[in-house]
């Protein structure tokens, strides 16, 4: 036959960056679906890997920047289905790094209430956190009822702990994850109230840094 010979399918060291991490990220949102988490999440922190060192990854209207954070959310809800909370946060903190989100901002939220309750008595500068990202999500969206339900059971676990006498409620020293942003919060009823999240965290690159 003189009909050419059609052109093979590049293999993966072929083809872009983009489009390996896209491959990757299709095959951890399977393994999710099948509750696979652990294996979900190697899929995609290797795709983050290939793509953190794409050059346009940081800017933001880039699908690079767009498949990374959705690999940084995505490996968050994997941490939560595995009750790994602080793997959940360092997720959302590096997808927040790159733009506001109210799926890193609600799955951070959710990390920070289990790391709150994880210890005795429940570690209220935590918890606080947990109640900005909610608040700061609720910002965003004022009618998402997941970040409603998620800021009132924030504020009864800490009316709980504070009815329970802790100690000392508000104890630096056991602050998980975020020793320095803890240093620096307001008074720790603002972040209970019923009002607008205290402004010195609202929701900026830098506080996405965490």
């Amino acid at each position: 036959t003189t009909e050419p010979e059609p052109e093979p399918e590049p293999g993966p060291e072929q083809r872009t960056p983009l489009a390996r991490a896209v491959g990757l990220k299709g095959e951890a949102n399977q393994l999710f679906r099948a509750g696979e988490y652990t294996l979900a999440a190697s899929a995609y922190l290797q795709a983050t890997r290939v793509l953190l060192g794409v050059a346009d990854v940081d800017s933001d209207g880039s699908a690079s920047a767009d498949v990374l954070c959705a690999c940084w959310l995505n490996l968050a809800a994997c941490r939560l289905r595995q009750k790994q909370p602080a793997g959940a946060v360092e997720a959302c903190d590096r997808a927040l790094a790159h733009r506001q989100s109210l799926k890193g901002l609600y799955r951070r939220a959710v990390a920070r209430k289990m790391l709150a309750a994880d210890v005795r008595p429940v570690d209220t500068a935590a918890l606080a956190l947990a109640a900005a990202d909610a608040k700061t999500a609720l910002s965003i969206d004022p009618t998402n009822e997941p970040a409603k339900r998620l800021l009132a059971e924030i504020k009864q676990v800490h009316s709980v702990s504070v009815a329970a006498k802790d100690p000392d409620p508000f104890d630096r020293s056991r602050c998980i994850g975020n020793t320095l942003a803890a240093a620096k919060l307001p008074a720790i009823s603002e972040f209970f109230a019923d009002d607008a999240v205290p402004v010195s965290l609202r929701w900026t690159p830098e506080y996405g840094r965490h």
